[in-house]
């Protein structure tokens, strides 16, 4: 691997720290299902400029959430290592903890402003699915 290969890959690991920390200090906790398709929606909504949807938007947003993930299986296949690498980093710094699937953001001082998001509307309401639900959406959407 060379040296650019190297640089871009702490990139995306370091994108994916401050993604999660960011979805998890919104929610407080989450499952490490959701945390994955939602930090890579994040990403690609937030760097990437593909905005399909807006925070007006209020009926059936978990679905339209998972919708945009059409067409990307590939992509997200490939980020998946980057987003586990990031929660395990974050574990492992104590960011945030690990309990039963599901992922649990340690309080700080830090002062926090929270987004007015379409991804942070439907991450709310993504907790009224069961992970057997959010993942069978996931895939019928993939």
């Amino acid at each position: 691997m060379n040296k650019n290969s190297h640089e871009l890959e702490i990139i995306l690991l370091g994108t994916y720290c401050n993604i999660v920390l960011e979805i998890l200090k919104n929610n407080k906790n989450l499952s490490v299902l959701k945390v994955m398709a939602f930090s890579y929606l994040t990403k690609k909504n937030k760097y990437m400029h593909s905005n399909v949807y807006n925070y007006s938007n209020k009926n059936d947003v978990v679905l339209k959430s998972l919708s945009m993930f059409s067409g990307l299986f590939d992509d997200y296949i490939d980020n998946t290592k980057y987003i586990i690498g990031a929660i395990h980093l974050l574990i492992k710094n104590k960011k945030i903890v690990e309990h039963e699937g599901e992922l649990i953001y340690i309080e700080t001082n830090e002062l926090f402003i929270q987004e007015k998001t379409f991804i942070n509307l439907a991450i709310m309401e993504s907790k009224k699915y069961s992970d057997e639900q959010f993942l069978k959406e996931l895939v019928r959407n993939v």
